[in-house]
């Protein structure tokens, strides 16, 4: 979850070769035959503003509470702009994350949030960093996925083949077809691709990114960060009240998962995998000893509140989406 940024010393998706790169995108969309449709579609509804920033590593979304008012951002670092096929693939994950704000009621309980702040509602730690982490293992499936489908169906000019980006993307593609192909043909496809969904989204952040570090455990820390900036706005915009702490419920998950295609969180039956009802039970201990202290930091004893998104805005007349609408209006 991105914080507010400034976007001051960045340029947008309309200008110049940027703009062309996105609109030559269309190509593999094209290709992809209905699924290229169907997300091309969901892009234009949800209708994020694109631009290049040299201030990101590589992609980033920044979603409409990041207070930014009405606009949300995807930036790509000048690198991924560049090469066609890295756009793809960081495109199809930034997307995720696009569609995951735009679906998901709770991701929207953050201080920085004006909604969120009104209403006095926020996050729990032990929430927060869930949905974290939540949301990159849902973007990580849905990538692998997606540019594992493009790559599939296109024919990439010898051009683009052996670039660092394109190699990059086989790579991720083979962990989809890995996840897919071990399941029997007579399974049928839908069920196939569900469980293939499934064992990307729990697998797709176990990569390392330094070492002895996996990206799981980079995002988880991440988050941590992000959270004690929340807590200063908060205490910065409120003094010393007491903020209403939201925890994540089962229907919450689903929602996360439930951005693109297939549900990464859900099993065969549309219920919630036990994997992912679980994942967070045993926490490391630093990160325990983190949340409390969060915990703490806004006058509570513990980093879960037990109190739900419906249970919080029960008092003000407010639906969970009509919560959202509100987060996601001009």
């Amino acid at each position: 979850m991105k914080q507010r940024r400034d976007t001051s010393n960045k340029y947008s998706v309309n200008a110049g070769a940027f703009g062309q790169q996105i609109l030559s995108l269309d190509y593999f969309y094209k290709q992809m035959g209905s699924l290229g449709s169907v997300f091309q579609r969901a892009v234009a509804r949800a209708n994020p503003h694109e631009i290049v920033s040299r201030d990101t590593e590589l992609a980033a979304y920044i979603p409409h509470c990041s207070g930014l008012g009405d606009r949300h951002y995807i930036e790509y670092n000048p690198s991924a702009a560049r090469d066609i096929i890295k756009l793809l693939q960081f495109r199809f994950h930034e997307m995720t994350h696009v569609f995951q704000y735009q679906k998901t009621p709770v991701l929207h309980a953050v201080s920085i949030n004006p909604v969120a702040d009104d209403l006095g509602i926020m996050l729990s730690p032990k929430a927060y960093l869930q949905a974290s982490i939540l949301l990159e293992q849902d973007a990580a499936a849905k990538e692998s996925w997606l540019i594992a489908e493009a790559l599939k169906a296109c024919s990439v000019p010898k051009t683009m083949q052996g670039t660092n980006g394109y190699n990059y993307a086989q790579r991720i593609a083979g962990q989809f077809h890995v996840m897919h192909d071990v399941w029997s043909t007579k399974m049928p496809r839908d069920e196939r691709l569900q469980r293939a969904i499934n064992e990307l989204a729990m697998g797709g952040l176990d990569y390392e990114v330094s070492s002895g570090v996996s990206a799981k455990i980079a995002y988880g820390l991440s988050a941590l960060h992000s959270y004690d900036e929340m807590i200063a706005q908060w205490k910065d915009m409120n003094g010393g009240q007491k903020p209403v702490l939201v925890d994540l419920t089962k229907q919450d998950i689903l929602e996360i998962g439930n951005s693109f295609g297939p549900n990464s969180f859900a099993d065969t039956k549309g219920q919630l995998h036990n994997v992912f009802a679980s994942q967070f039970d045993l926490l490391p201990r630093i990160a325990v000893k983190k949340i409390f202290e969060q915990a703490h930091a806004l006058g509570y004893s513990k980093p879960s509140s037990g109190v739900t998104l419906d249970q919080a805005l029960s008092g003000s007349r407010c639906t969970r989406q009509d919560f959202l609408k509100l987060s996601l209006a001009p």
